[in-house]
Formats: structure tokens, sequence, C-alpha cells
């Protein structure tokens, strides 16, 4: 059993990420970085179904919880807060850099620059992975994290329940094309130790 990352009460950990999360009485106390809003009141939905699903995480990220950076993380109806470990920009930060598999990644790309640092070669590698971080998944995370930011920065914070239904409507299926694919790869390699401006 792990334990609360705030309080150290017994918390059971998530399969797949390596930050410890919140216990229910500390996860309550989270509060959007971004205007400050209580995030359980964010969630309290003002209509009839539930403000919920992954899509909320780029949106509704980072938070504060009794002065300690953490995120949010959405799944099956429910939340949790994990804590930041690893410093984040932003969602797609927070979550390569704790999923329990980054180490073995972060370890690849480096393997991969130092032979060569064509992004093609990158690409392939990454192309190559099996298990949580496919190139997929990560393109996937990346396009979600740029749509969110796009968001927010034409809606400004998320205060109240109304602003993030209208923020989470505002979501449309992500960009997963080529410019998407390299900006996800330049970052990963930057997060991994690497440079950025990598050749094609």
């Amino acid at each position: 059993m792990a334990t609360c990352f705030a309080c150290d009460a017994p918390v059971p950990p998530l399969p797949g990420l390596a930050a410890r999360l919140a216990c229910a009485d500390c996860k309550s106390r989270a509060r959007l970085i971004l205007g400050g809003a209580s995030l359980a009141a964010v969630l309290a939905s003002s209509r009839p179904e539930p403000l919920e699903g992954s899509a909320l995480g780029p949106l509704l990220n980072p938070l504060d919880l009794d002065g300690r950076r953490a995120w949010a993380l959405f799944a099956a109806g429910g939340w949790a807060v994990a804590e930041e470990i690893h410093p984040s920009d932003d969602w797609f930060d927070f979550t390569v850099q704790h999923a329990a598999d980054w180490p073995r990644l972060r370890a690849t790309l480096r393997a991969a620059r130092e032979a060569t640092p064509a992004r093609v070669v990158l690409e392939a590698v990454l192309a190559g992975q099996t298990g949580p971080l496919t190139l997929g998944r990560l393109v996937g995370w990346w396009s979600a994290a740029a749509q969110a930011r796009r968001i927010l920065a034409g809606h400004g914070p998320i205060l109240t329940n109304a602003d993030a239904w209208a923020a989470a409507e505002a979501l449309a299926p992500g960009d997963l094309d080529a410019a998407s694919r390299i900006a996800c790869v330049e970052r990963l390699l930057v997060l991994a130790g690497g440079e950025s401006g990598i050749p094609g």
C-alpha cells in the first residue's frame, strides 16, 4: 500500500503511474493553479450528467494541493490527484514523465539519439515501442495537450462547472499528422535529456 503524498495516509497505488496519489480528504483541497478554483467544485456538474472522462486531463491541470504542485487524472467516471515528481510544463509532460514505463523509454531515446540524431530514425524507434507508451498514444497525448492550450488561451481560466463544460465541449479529435508527430518526438527528446531541433 502506498501513502498519500500530502499526509501519508494509506492510498492504493494506480497501476502504470510512478507518482503517489492524494487521499480523498487531501484531494478535495486541490485547486486549479490557473484561476485558483477548487477542482471538486468545478467537477460538481450543473447538468444531469457528470463532467467526466480522460479528455479533462489536459484542461483541468495543473493543480496546487497545500503548496505542492499536482495533477488530476480522470478515468472510469472518477478522478485522482497525483504528485508532480518531475517538473512538467503541461499535461503531456506530466503524463509521459510519470508513467511507470518512462525510465525505459527515456533510456531507449537517449541510446537512439547517441546512435543517430536523425528524427526519422528516432520516430522509427518510437514506432517500434510496445507497452503503454506507443508512438500513437504519445502523439495523441501531445495533440490533446496542444488543443487544450489553444482552448484555454481563448477561454481564460476555468472557474466554474459551466466554464469546464464549455471548454470540454470545444474539444475535437486531435491532430495526428506529421507536424504533430515531429513536435511530439522533439518534446520527448527534451524530456529525455536530449536536444530539440533535431534534423529530419
